[in-house]
């Protein structure tokens, strides 16, 4: 078991040549070696004892949002975003509702909803996307179980994008003959003038 950056502590050991790893979710060590001690009776035995639990499976908006920031955004550069937008949603599915029982339909509701502000397409997007990324973060972290299978596909909204203007390298080139000549010509004529 070792610490890592963040200051959770990690199992890695092996049994029987399988090499078993897993993060928990504390920073107490006593607490880190008796969860790992438990797994691996359940690893050895998983018809008697039973698999400890890597955290609350139903894990509340509220709860999460404390965990995502220590695990998760502090690590970025730009923290304020990712909770910001964290907290609008938390405060449309409710602080206290669990984040494993959210459906499809909730999923529609909130894009409806955002919608109805009269957000941008690329805000909604935003915001699609920071709802998808920490439940499939939380899901990977075993934080949560979801109790439906969440689609967030067709969630988006379509963005149009404007052209650029853009010149091939003769067109360039001769827009620079053009202009070099131009440039020439009222040259020699000042010349002349003068």
């Amino acid at each position: 078991m070792y610490q890592k950056t963040n200051g959770y502590w990690k199992s890695d050991f092996k049994i029987n040549h399988i090499r078993y790893q897993k993060s928990w979710d504390t920073q107490d060590k006593e607490l880190a070696l008796r969860l790992e001690k438990e797994w691996k009776k359940y690893i050895k035995e998983p018809s008697i004892y039973p698999n400890p639990e890597n955290g609350s499976r139903k894990l509340t908006f509220y709860d999460a949002t404390e965990y995502l920031y220590e695990t998760k955004w502090k690590y970025f550069r730009d923290k304020r975003n990712p909770k910001d937008r964290w907290l609008k949603i938390c405060s449309f599915f409710g602080e206290k509702r669990a984040i494993s029982n959210l459906t499809i339909d909730d999923l529609d509701r909130f894009k409806r909803y955002l919608v109805n502000k009269k957000y941008a397409n690329k805000t909604v997007n935003h915001y699609i996307s920071a709802l998808k990324s920490s439940v499939e973060y939380l899901e990977r972290k075993q934080k949560i179980i979801l109790e439906n299978k969440l689609s967030f596909q067709g969630l988006k909204m379509s963005i149009d994008s404007k052209r650029k203007i853009s010149f091939t390298k003769d067109e360039e080139l001769d827009m620079y003959n053009t202009l070099l000549n131009i440039y020439d010509e009222t040259r020699m004529n000042f010349l002349t003038e003068n």
